[in-house]
């Protein structure tokens, strides 16, 4: 059989892409743009099937960064596992992006699969610490405001 990547079953969207019948391959997504020295959650869904009893295989996640010339960075590993799972399954990992990086790329790899394997509804999130404001009167402090939460007072007891 030769191999393929295409489109099969999805978790939730119209369409998901997935390798199929290649000891070792790789699907990569396209380019995103990334602030240096920032930290990313990466969460996607994989689902696959080997094609006979006693077939292994291993696949992995990685982020790939790239400077501003789109020379390579750095990889990491996000997540990786031994089979595909049966049914769509979760997985998450976060990832920092070096001082030098412009952008970044998502790989799905497949190492020795005889069957298939798929992702779909893969998404990445920047993981921004929440903003603690201080409000004033005079020089005492009145009241703090984390993110976007409900402004919280600060008055201590004079008593």
């Amino acid at each position: 059989m030769s191999p393929t990547a295409t489109t099969t079953r999805t978790q939730s969207s119209s369409s998901a892409y997935a390798i199929n019948n290649l000891a070792n391959g790789m699907l990569v997504s396209e380019a995103m743009v990334t602030i240096p020295s920032t930290t990313y959650t990466v969460n996607a869904y994989l689902h696959g099937e080997m094609d006979s009893v006693g077939s292994e295989g291993n696949w992995q996640i990685n982020a790939c960064f790239y400077k501003f010339d789109g020379a390579p960075s750095s990889c990491s590993i996000l997540a990786s596992g031994s089979a595909p799972a049966a049914n769509w399954t979760q997985v998450s990992g976060n990832v920092t992006s070096p001082a030098d990086a412009a952008t970044m790329k998502l790989e799905l790899v497949g190492a020795q699969l005889s069957g298939w394997l798929a992702w779909d509804d893969v998404s990445v999130s920047l993981n921004v610490p929440a903003v603690i404001k201080y409000y004033y009167a005079g020089s005492q402090r009145v009241a703090m405001r984390t993110g976007s939460s409900t402004l919280n007072y600060i008055l201590g007891d004079h008593l």
